[in-house]
């Protein structure tokens, strides 16, 4: 990047980028930590620029949005099973936008790396499976081994026959044509 089309709204924010390109970082110190970096937006940085952490992001009174706007907080969202954002809403107390505690699982992890509840569930669906086709490959082997002792137990009773048809048959005999 060359440093250009970057937007920051807050106080120190995207101080350090100086050659990433098409950023907009939004909020107070949002982006100080952040090396350069390309087409990033930002928005209540998680490392705050001061070390302090902030899991939240308020979104209210947003235009054609239809959220309530009066005795709720809105909460951006993200579904794990789609990384789709969305918002839900808390009543708070007096009608006033208290602080909420949000969920670990609600803040987006950085793109490219599954978050820590995704990656523990999509760890057990890969367990889940790899428990299965252990127990389908177990008993492909037990039914082959199966197999295979019954067709061991027919080549015997054909070797058995064979060896009777052997003792009753007639004995060749010569014949001459005159």
């Amino acid at each position: 990047g060359d440093g250009s089309e970057n937007t920051a709204v807050g106080t120190g924010a995207g101080t350090n980028v100086v050659d990433g390109f098409n950023n907009t970082y939004v909020g107070d110190f949002v982006g100080t930590d952040a090396d350069d970096e390309d087409s990033t937006i930002r928005i209540g940085d998680l490392s705050n620029g001061n070390g302090a952490g902030s899991l939240q992001c308020y979104i209210g009174g947003i235009f054609n949005n239809h959220q309530p706007r009066s005795a709720t907080v809105a909460v951006v969202t993200i579904n794990l099973t789609n990384d789709h954002l969305g918002w839900d809403t808390i009543a708070s107390a007096g009608g006033a936008q208290a602080p909420l505690r949000v969920p670990q699982r609600a803040v987006p992890a950085p793109r490219g790396r599954l978050q820590p509840a995704a990656h523990a569930e999509h760890q057990a669906m890969l367990n889940k499976k790899v428990e299965k086709l252990q127990a389908t490959v177990a008993q492909q082997q037990r039914q082959i081994e199966a197999l295979t002792t019954q067709l061991r137990e027919q080549a015997a009773q054909i070797q058995k026959v064979n060896a009777q048809l052997e003792m009753i048959r007639p004995a060749p005999q010569m014949v001459e044509n005159r």
